[in-house]
């Protein structure tokens, strides 16, 4: 009988895993700052939350989370960039998956975010 009780337990185990790895949405994310600096990486919602990583040329990172189940028009995505700068970005989403948006980094710099499919990335 515990037998039994063990592989149910670990059937259902597997099986939420499998569920919420099936409920994660990966969409293009991309970034540039005002000095020319451009980032391209990805966000990743999953119903325990959102984040984003992408990368630049010269190694450099923007890490950050959200809130996927925010539906407000405007977003706030607050992030990290790998060489000490922090910065926050307004992005109007247009969708549930694609935004984009202005920001500011620590240093005064302006910022631009985009993500998922918008038209505006055409122009990165």
């Amino acid at each position: 009988m515990k037998t039994l009780k063990k592989t149910a337990l670990l059937l259902s185990i597997a099986a939420v895993s499998l569920l919420v790895q099936g409920c994660a949405i990966t969409v293009p994310a991309m970034a540039k700052t005002e000095r020319g600096e451009k980032f391209i990486g990805n966000t990743t919602a999953t119903p325990f939350g959102g984040t984003y990583v992408m990368h630049s040329a010269d190694g450099k990172f923007i890490s950050g989370t959200y809130n996927p189940w925010d539906r407000s028009p405007t977003r706030v995505f607050e992030f990290k960039i790998s060489d000490g700068r922090t910065g926050r970005a307004f992005v109007n989403a247009t969708s549930d998956t694609s935004g984009y948006g202005i920001g500011k980094l620590s240093t005064g710099e302006k910022c631009e975010m985009f993500y998922g499919n918008v038209p505006m990335v055409q122009t990165f």
